[in-house]
């Protein structure tokens, strides 16, 4: 802070909490250093007048969301899994050795912080593009038997191929599916399909919403877009058929490649160090 001799910055990690310590060794803190604190309104920008201790605390408590807390003038800060307890800081202690000591507590992220976000951990990402695939596969076949729409799937992207159509066909496939999986991740459906009974049921539902909306509407929308004649809407009776299998194939076979969807729900275990 302005006017130290000497500001001694000190550290300590602990599981869930990394703390990070300003003993300042100078002048005390002065009425708007107090205030700027007290309240928590940090300046937009840099302002060196502050010290350089409150602008280093400035970038955590700003940048970081970090917590000020209190230390009662040893600078040595445990973070040994026990949250550092926050108080207000208008208690920040001058010591009798003329140290102003100000710790910021800082939450550690892991590595599932992602996962908090979109409710799918990485493996499972892995497993609903592998299931994806293959319900893709399975498609693709009563297609390939049935009907001539491969190549239609292909015209979407101006190439009115088979080949193209597969590649797009089993691209659209994966795509649909990680929705599935992070829809049901993020939903009370995850209580439901824990199983893969359960989640053929489930996948069942969503591939007949994807035959009633994406085949049904969109995609005919979509060649009418290019220039190809298409009845709105267009649901074939094969088109259920398809669909429901892809459906039935993704969620049970999600499940016995050993997916989970309750992705957001997952908590860290007490004893684990969180990174």
């Amino acid at each position: 802070m302005r006017g130290a001799e000497a500001v001694r910055i000190e550290t300590a990690v602990g599981h869930h909490d990394a703390a990070v310590t300003f003993v300042d060794d100078g002048a005390p803190l002065t009425d708007r250093q107090r205030d700027i604190l007290e309240r928590g309104s940090f300046p937009e920008y840099d302002d060196p007048t502050n010290g350089f201790a409150l602008q280093a605390v400035s970038l955590l408590v700003g940048d970081y969301d970090g917590q000020i807390a209190v230390t009662n003038g040893d600078a040595s800060v445990e973070a040994s899994g026990e949250k550092i307890p926050a108080r207000d800081a208008s208690e920040v202690l001058e010591t009798d050795g003329d140290e102003t000591c100000v710790t910021v507590r800082l939450r550690r992220a892991s590595a599932d912080a992602a996962v908090a976000a979109v409710g799918v951990p990485y493996p499972d990402v892995g497993r609903a593009v592998v299931a994806g695939l293959g319900a893709g596969a399975v498609m693709g076949g009563v297609y390939l038997l049935t009907s001539g729409v491969l190549p239609v799937i292909g015209a979407l992207y101006g190439v009115e191929s088979a080949a193209i159509g597969w590649v797009t066909h089993l691209f659209h496939s994966v795509v649909f599916a990680l929705l599935f999986v992070a829809g049901a991740s993020v939903s009370s459906v995850h209580k439901h399909v824990g199983r893969p009974v359960g989640a053929a049921i489930v996948g069942l539902v969503w591939g007949i919403v994807l035959w009633l909306v994406a085949a049904g509407v969109v995609m005919p929308v979509w060649l009418r877009a290019v220039g190809i004649v298409a009845s709105l809407p267009t649901l074939p009776a094969v088109g259920l058929v398809a669909h429901g299998l892809w459906g039935v194939t993704l969620g049970a076979g999600y499940v016995l490649l050993g997916g989970r969807f309750d992705g957001r729900n997952r908590s860290m275990p007490s004893g684990g160090d969180g990174s």
